[in-house]
């Protein structure tokens, strides 16, 4: 199994590359991808990859299907718990939910407001 904080540090990145304005992933991946230890693949497929993308481990795919699946539906579906719970605990699945909905206020906040970038922010990758 993967340390929790390990998880719960990767899982803020990737799903802030999901589910958050492209303009706050800039800013965050300046601010924590070092401490995340991204590299500049991971970094690249946080802006420009999917679940499948090959920068990705198991476990981190699996959260990438779960901020996919919360974004998309508003709910996981059995296949997904069913993937989920034998690779992380149920509190991790707890706190992962509330942090991609924390995100997503942060992303309404962000966008309705339409606050500027920041300037040190991370511009994506070229393709």
């Amino acid at each position: 199994m993967v340390p929790y904080r390990y998880i719960i540090g990767r899982s803020l990145l990737i799903g802030l590359a999901l589910a958050v304005a492209a303009r706050m992933n800039g800013a965050y991946m300046c601010l924590f991808a070092d401490r995340a230890k991204l590299n500049s693949e991971q970094v690249r497929a946080t802006f420009r990859g999917d679940p499948t993308d090959p920068a990705w481990t198991d476990e981190e795919r699996l959260l990438i299907k779960l901020v996919d699946e919360l974004h998309d539906t508003a709910g996981i579906s059995d296949e997904l718990w069913n993937a989920l719970y034998p690779a992380f605990r149920i509190e991790e699945i707890f706190e992962l939910i509330a942090l991609v909905g924390f995100y997503h206020t942060i992303s309404f906040f962000a966008n309705g407001l339409r606050l500027p970038n920041e300037p040190y922010a991370v511009l994506p990758p070229d393709e």
